[in-house]
């Protein structure tokens, strides 16, 4: 997902911005108040650092412990959490915020060709958080781009609907209804030379937070991750230390998995303006760890877990989460298929897949085995599209796959997904042959200066000709003629046969007066023969 300053033209869906992180700010009004005293003596302490985990605020104690965080702050829109300004997609549940009061919501949704399907949203809210399933009303199994607009800045991306459109206990109705729901939710660090860091989670940004501090021979580092659990490649997992005995720009941690014990080291980077707080990102990868890239390779429902090596107090502080794989969905381009002229296209979407290309298997009853397609990464982040063209002659190398030609074919497609480890199956689409269809130029024709016009329409034929017979009652044996193709959307094959009083040539069929002249076209998918007739008569 990606903002932007001022309204943008609209993208088609294989311009669709997808999922990240945001660089747009907005204002917090803050009045914290409160004392910090030792725990033991119940002394006031002076000098301890008090900061908001999501703003860029911090101060100190004065001489009476007391502090006060006070003021307009901007807050940093990098937490994935869709209870901030940030819009974020999750359960077919779209949840955003709106940072000034009066201003004006517009959300409409688009099909992937740019066409305006419905406009839920146009109206004036106030400032805080909401959340809408803009897709309620939507037919399941489709993609769908979702245009927000708060005031001045728009989100564009794309929404796949690959389930029920019912959301989770506790979550937005069916009936896309706008819906406010509770604020922000932020958290107090405060820390102090010779005292343990404590963090407090507040629901406000104004009242009194009252703080008790342990003493330590050394501040003992806090190690956490922005969510409890993470599933796909797409969204990275945030790690963030806090360790006020720390003063350099940077502090390795260590991040192992269960198909990586070995894991990797990743250099955290201080947080500007925040008293021992360290950040970074770490990406996940199906297919191996990169110290230098930050992938740490997992599969599905690994545990991840990060490790900090406290120097002072000597001890090393963890934290772990749970990743998991997000099933495939695969989609040929529709069903039936029709002719050898026009290929079935093919879209899987796989968000643990960060490569430029995936493989799936095709095969049909004609061609049991089958063989390897290659999809090409496009559009937003986990697709990948490709086609197979057909053939009534046999599968040839990675592209034509044989179909059965004189009766319909079931075309599958096999998708090797590693998380979860799984074997996905297209809906079985289906081939069928179309018996051509042909015509002549007149019904009657007269004397041997004329000539007869056969067009023959096949989109079975791959070649550029086919082949009819033309017979007469003077000449039943008859003649083969060869048409050429003049068309590409739309398999024409068009041919000329001339008249004669004498024996039949190539080009030419012996008639009599009042002669009955047949053609015959013998299409093979399926095995019929298509004829017409006319009549000839001498001048």
């Amino acid at each position: 997902m990606k903002f932007y300053s001022s309204h943008p033209i609209f993208v088609t869906a294989s311009a669709v911005v997808t999922a990240g992180i945001l660089c747009a700010s907005a204002g917090q009004s803050v009045n914290l108040t409160g004392i910090v005293k030792d725990s033991s003596t119940q002394q006031a302490i002076s000098g301890a650092t008090v900061s908001l985990k999501g703003l860029s605020l911090s101060t100190t104690t004065d001489a009476n412990g007391g502090y006060l965080l006070a003021g307009n702050s901007i807050r940093s829109l990098k937490s994935s959490s869709p209870f901030n300004y940030s819009p974020v997609f999750q359960n077919n549940a779209l949840f955003f915020g709106v940072a000034n009061n009066g201003e004006r919501v517009r959300l409409e949704v688009f099909d992937p060709s740019g066409r305006r399907i419905a406009a839920l949203v146009d109206e004036k809210v106030s400032q805080g958080s909401y959340r809408i399933n803009p897709l309620a009303a939507m037919p399941i199994d489709k993609i769908y781009l979702v245009k927000l607009q708060t005031g001045d800045r728009t989100a564009i991306f794309k929404a796949p609907l690959v389930q029920d459109h019912a959301a989770p206990p506790g979550g937005i109705s069916r009936n896309s209804s706008l819906a406010k729901v509770s604020a922000v939710t932020d958290t107090l660090v405060v820390s102090a030379a010779g005292y343990k860091t404590v963090q407090k989670a507040i629901s406000s940004y104004a009242g009194v937070n009252d703080f008790l501090l342990a003493a330590n021979s050394g501040h003992r580092g806090i190690i956490s991750f922005e969510n409890g659990s993470y599933q796909s490649c797409i969204v990275p997992l945030v790690i963030t230390l806090v360790d006020s005995d720390l003063v350099g720009p940077t502090v390795p941690v260590k991040v192992k998995s269960t198909t990586d014990p070995a894991g990797i080291t990743v250099p955290l980077k201080k947080i500007p303006g925040l008293v021992g707080a360290y950040s970074d990102s770490v990406f996940f990868s199906i297919v191996k760890s990169d110290s230098a890239k930050k992938l740490i390779e997992v599969r599905d429902q690994d545990v991840v877990a990060a490790y900090y090596a406290d120097a002072s107090p000597p001890q090393t502080d963890s934290v772990s989460t749970t990743w998991a794989g997000q099933p495939a969905t695969v989609q040929p381009g529709g069903s039936p298929f029709l002719g050898v002229i026009t290929p079935m296209p093919i879209h899987v979407w796989d968000p643990d897949v960060t490569d430029s290309s995936l493989t799936v298997w095709v095969k049909s009853k004609k061609d049991t085995v089958g063989f390897a397609v290659k999809l090409l990464a496009a559009g937003g982040a986990g697709d990948f599209f490709g086609q197979v063209w057909f053939s009534l002659k046999g599968s040839s190398g990675d592209s034509v796959l044989a179909v059965m030609g004189a009766v319909a074919d079931t075309i599958s497609i096999v998708y090797h997904d590693l998380t979860p480890r799984q074997d996905i199956v297209a809906g079985y689409t289906i081939w069928l042959p179309v018996l051509g269809i042909m015509f002549l130029d007149s019904a009657a024709y007269h004397g041997i200066a004329g000539s007869m016009t056969i067009n023959l329409s096949d989109n079975d034929i791959a070649d550029s000709t086919a082949v009819v017979s033309v017979t007469s009652k003077k000449d039943p044996a008859g003649i083969k003629d060869t048409l050429r193709v003049t068309g590409t959307t739309i398999r024409n094959f068009i041919g000329t046969v001339g008249f004669t009083t004498g024996a039949s040539r190539p080009g030419f069929i012996s008639v009599a007066d009042g002669d009955t002249v047949k053609v015959t076209y013998m299409d093979d998918s399926p095995v019929q023969p298509v004829t017409q007739t006319a009549v000839w008569h001498s001048q």
